[in-house]
């Protein structure tokens, strides 16, 4: 399950893995946790860009449910993903 540790860590590294790694990683958070919000992210994004399609939309939002402790991790997620550019 995805935390708001989890994101926090993510934010404060910028989404950097490389430079996550370097810094020695972190208590809780393995390279599968950073691939699965780099996943949910780019998902989050293409479907507020309008750029996916119902079908990938759905899978996105079923694995935010599966993945996320609670609803503020998902909300989180939704913020952080309009925060892309």
């Amino acid at each position: 399950m995805l935390t708001l540790k989890q994101l926090e860590t993510y934010e404060a590294c910028g989404g950097d893995a490389d430079g996550w790694t370097r810094r020695g990683g972190s208590p809780g958070m393995d390279y599968e946790h950073w691939l699965l919000i780099d996943e949910l992210l780019q998902g989050l994004h293409l479907i507020r860009s309008g750029l996916a399609s119902q079908r990938y939309a759905d899978r996105i939002r079923g694995a935010l449910l599966a993945v996320t402790d609670d609803e503020a991790v998902r909300h989180k997620l939704a913020q952080m993903s309009g925060d892309m550019t």
